[in-house]
């Protein structure tokens, strides 16, 4: 069963963890305070789903997405899921993509109630 590291530091983090188990995953959810919170969960994870778009502080999803796709290079992890905030390409995610060709999907959760969309990332992430 492979394991999905949900990052999420909002109220949604239950009901994406609560979906991703249902489609059969292992799940470690990470509310991040720093990136070295996130880096200290990567162990025996598949995929990182990095779901903070909504975060009030917009480094979050700049320099510290930036150093956690640093890190993910260096682990076992196979896919990475980032959640894009409106429809800008977000220049982090794309360098990772090209350079050390993560697999990488990006999701938008525009439904507060449907993590579909998060599942459907997972599983491509994952090749599935």
């Amino acid at each position: 069963m492979a394991r999905v590291l949900i990052v999420e530091q909002g109220s949604r983090a239950a009901a994406a963890s609560a979906a991703v188990e249902q489609a059969g995953f292992a799940v470690r959810l990470v509310s991040p305070s720093l990136p070295g919170d996130v880096f200290d969960a990567l162990e025996n994870v598949a995929v990182v789903a990095y779901l903070m778009a909504d975060a009030e502080d917009p480094s979050v999803d700049d320099e510290w997405l930036e150093t956690v796709l640093l890190k993910v290079v260096d682990t076992g992890v196979r896919g990475f899921v980032h959640e894009r905030k409106g429809d800008q390409v977000n220049r982090h995610v794309e360098h990772a993509r090209t350079t050390w060709h993560i697999p990488i999907e990006e999701v938008s959760l525009n439904e507060p109630e449907d993590f579909s969309p998060l599942v459907a990332a997972v599983n491509r992430a994952l090749g599935i």
